[in-house]
């Protein structure tokens, strides 16, 4: 058993990423009890004039270009060159862009948690990774007749990405957050586990981290409730203790994500047919970015009975309309999986299943469809390839799950391993065979498996 002592020397000095809320306040007070060094930072990630303004900073060609191939690229978050954070001149927040959901007066709201608990704190902008990796992908996917998930893209390569990079320029081993999951090592590998409030559970959200992620990421409120991080708080005299949780996509203020991408892509959604399931046409829709599966309000046709959104077509143009029992399937292919722990745990295995975030877990079998291993082409004179450094430093000797305790107690705990050695890499795709038929499954969304508390990946539902 590694001692106290041991393991603050491992975690060294820990970024916490302090969104001016109750969560990540709390997350910080029970660092600091529990004896860590501490600083931390805002996030600065929406700026109208990377929105699709007619001054962009940064235009849309250039985005796209860096966003191609994201999901089976992860890597490439190490050949940008994120701006460095000068620490001794943090950007005035006068002069910050007011937009979106984010404002100066929630930078104020971080700086003035970070006041209170007596740590240092940093603004760090990272708009230009958010354009890239978050705002384009999210409306390109509208433009394909697909349903984003930008909070997942965001965790992946902006908070545990982008940011974690910075956390370790400013000499931290790790970054802190106030997302309600757990970390449990066994024998060197990470697992990520559901958060023992499972009414507040966020391990869905944080389903795409890769291994190395998990080993530079404390997650303090996993086995806490909301109440259990208000008193703590109230307790640390921070003046967030009662404040409310924001529901919006922080990029797009008025909720109209057809409109945002109309002007992010310049381009505008055309109308299209309205179908059913045998290709009859049965109207007009108002453009495919419209319009989600499983959708029934909004539609605008009159039936004698529930229709619902079954399947959206950008290459046609058309928005197929079914009945509930044409919007259910047992069967869903899933691409572009990651596995938490770096590989699937056996080529065919039962776990239970999430196709959205708000979705109890179902009973499924999976069938993991082996990415093929590459040939390499011998050529006569190869070009070099460029390297770059990696924003994921070597795992730490050893990693602690953050336990509450008491309203001021902490521990750490690791776990033996029980598990055999996984043999399958990541770029898998797979095939999820439910128990009882799913409905409503959108493309475009999350699948994320489990065993238990335990997440063992996710991919894009095809």
């Amino acid at each position: 058993m590694t001692s106290d002592t041991e393991r603050k020397r491992a975690v060294r000095k820990v970024m916490v990423a302090l969104s001016g809320g109750v969560d990540s306040g709390a997350a910080a007070a029970l660092l600091i009890e529990a004896g860590y060094e501490v600083i931390g930072c805002y996030g600065i990630m929406c700026n109208p004039e990377l929105h699709g303004n007619e001054k962009a900073q940064l235009t849309h060609e250039q985005i796209a270009k860096d966003t191609r191939n994201l999901n089976i690229s992860d890597q490439r978050i190490a050949s940008y060159d994120w701006s460095p954070l000068n620490a001794s001149t943090p950007p005035d927040i006068a002069t910050v862009p007011a937009a979106s959901t984010q404002t100066a007066a929630d930078i104020e709201a971080a700086e003035q948690v970070a006041r209170t608990l007596g740590i240092p704190f940093h603004v760090v902008d990272l708009r230009v990774p958010f354009a890239r990796h978050v705002i384009a992908p999210f409306c390109e996917s509208y433009a394909r007749g697909l349903t984003p998930s930008p909070c997942v893209d965001c965790n992946r390569h902006i908070k545990f990405g982008a940011l974690l990079r910075e956390a370790q320029r400013l000499g931290c081993s790790h970054i802190a957050t106030g997302h309600y999951a757990r970390i449990v090592e066994r024998a060197g590998h990470y697992e990520l586990h559901k958060a023992l409030d499972t009414r507040k559970d966020q391990s869905y959200m944080l389903a795409r981290l890769t291994p190395e992620q998990l080993a530079h990421t404390l997650l303090p409120l996993g086995a806490l409730t909301k109440d259990d991080a208000r008193t703590i708080a109230r307790t640390h005299g921070l003046p967030n203790a009662q404040r409310s949780e924001s529901q919006d996509i922080c990029f797009v203020p008025d909720g109209d994500h057809v409109a945002f991408t109309e002007r992010f892509l310049q381009t505008r959604f055309e109308p299209g047919d309205f179908i059913d399931t045998r290709g009859t046409v049965l109207g007009q829709h108002e453009g495919i970015a419209h319009y989600t599966v499983g959708q029934r309000k909004g539609i605008g046709l009159a039936f004698g009975e529930p229709r619902y959104v079954c399947a959206l077509d950008a290459q046609a143009n058309t928005v197929t309309i079914g009945t509930r029992e044409e919007l259910r399937t047992h069967t869903v292919s899933v691409r572009d999986v990651s596995w938490t722990e770096g590989a699937a745990p056996a080529p065919s295995f039962e776990c239970t299943a999430k196709i959205r975030y708000r979705q109890a877990e179902q009973s499924a079998r999976a069938e993991v469809h082996v990415a093929p291993t590459p040939t390499p082409t011998p050529t006569p004179t190869p070009t070099p390839t460029p390297t770059y450094a990696s924003p994921i430093i070597s795992p730490c000797e050893t990693k602690e799950k953050i336990a509450y305790e008491s309203a001021k107690m902490l521990t750490a705990e690791t776990e033996p391993s029980t598990e055999p050695e996984p043999k399958i890499t990541q770029g898998d795709s797979l095939t999820l065979y439910f128990a009882e038929p799913q409905s409503a499954v959108a493309p475009g969304q999350y699948a994320v498996l489990y065993d238990g508390t335990r997440v063992l990946g996710s991919g894009i539902i095809a």
